[in-house]
């Protein structure tokens, strides 16, 4: 039988859907749930998570720890995965230096910090050990004092006798009480270290969910923009294809040399946008109140403008749109004369990459209100 391919995105959030599911159901026992969770994190190459989920499974006692993991890993896990408890110091009275007492004395003054050792497994175990017994203890239906005799006299017939009781009813009921309050603060201790891990495990579990479910939505978003920027692109602006091409292959290298012809794609991007949506002409444009704009050839992002001008509905509308043909101008401007003059040392590609994108949905923004 051949297995079909998974894409290992879906698998891991189909499976993280899986183990939040169980965690959200009161009654599943958190020790498969950890299986299901060591799986996940092998499958996203988590270490440090697997390391976490294979203790929770095996146990942090240090003489009995996996021959990969360390004490120090065990310390440092057992603290974010919720087992340490801190028991506070006797506080020191006013005027008493700590350093003049005797050495034991000294540490019951500091806070001792502890962490539960026992594996989930031997956790659940036990609460349920503890919860068997804790339901068996019950007032016995019929109870006959247990007494001590003692007894006077010769040979074999006593004179005279007499009983001591030993445990009556009343004992029997506070021994009972006594030994069902010490199972209860058993469980409540030993469930709320459960619920603990429980806790952290939900979080990194639904971290994880929630990334997948966020990258879906976009890279949904912005499959759909990208698709109809191209569609506007080839209707309206076919020659900027070629130029978005050249961009993206070049803003991917290394080599900041490459980087600054990325810009240079940018500006004749823009040029080519310019020149589709609104002809150079010798006559200046008159925009606003009567404010006159130069826009022949070289005056590109100025025809971009008179372009929002003509076209967009609403000041609002235009004011930000100006203002981002403005933003991008400039930045393409200065990062392009950085590169121009070799000062490469303070271009980050990021700064690149960013302008052809800005560039990219910029202009896809304008072409959808090109008449």
């Amino acid at each position: 039988m051949i297995r079909p391919i998974v894409n290992k995105n879906e698998e891991i959030l189909k499976l993280s859907e899986e183990i939040l599911g169980d965690l959200e159901h009161s009654e599943a026992v958190l020790e498969s749930v950890l299986l299901k969770c060591k799986r996940l994190a092998r499958l996203r190459n988590e270490g440090e998570a697997i390391k976490w989920f294979t203790l929770e499974l095996a146990g942090y006692d240090d003489t009995a720890l996996p021959h990969d993991i360390k004490k120090e890993d065990a310390q440092k896990i057992a603290h974010w995965s919720g087992r340490y408890t801190v028991t506070k110091g006797i506080v020191v009275p006013k005027g008493v230096d700590i350093k003049t007492l005797p050495p034991e004395q000294q540490d019951l003054c500091k806070d001792q910090y502890m962490y539960y050792i026992h594996s989930i497994p031997q956790l659940e175990a036990l609460i349920k050990g503890l919860e068997s017994e804790l339901n068996s203890l019950i007032p016995p239906s019929n109870f006959t004092p247990a007494v001590n005799k003692s007894s006077t006299g010769r040979g074999y017939m006593p004179e005279w006798s007499t009983e001591t009781v030993k445990e009556t009813y009343n004992d029997v009921l506070s021994a009972i009480t006594a030994r069902k309050v010490l199972l209860q603060n058993q469980i409540v201790t030993n469930k709320s270290i459960v619920a603990r891990v429980r806790g952290a495990v939900y979080s990194y579990v639904y971290n994880i969910n929630l990334a997948l479910k966020f990258g879906n939505i976009t890279e949904t978003i912005f499959e759909q923009a990208r698709n109809l920027v191209n569609q506007a692109f080839v209707k309206k602006c076919p020659d900027a294809i070629e130029q978005l091409i050249a961009s993206y292959d070049r803003v991917a290298s290394n080599n900041p040399e490459e980087w600054s012809q990325a810009l240079t794609s940018c500006r004749r991007l823009l040029k080519t946008f310019a020149d589709s949506v609104f002809l150079p002409q010798k006559e200046p444009y008159i925009y606003g109140d009567k404010k006159e704009m130069k826009v022949g050839e070289a005056e590109y992002k100025n025809r971009i403008w008179a372009h929002i001008d003509k076209t967009a509905k609403g000041d609002n509308r235009k004011k930000i749109l100006l203002h981002k043909v403005e933003d991008l101008g400039n930045r393409i401007d200065s990062i392009h004369d950085l590169a121009s003059k070799g000062v490469h040392a303070d271009i980050e590609q990021l700064d690149v990459n960013m302008c052809v994108i800005d560039t990219y949905l910029l202009l896809g923004t304008l072409l959808q209100i090109n008449p």
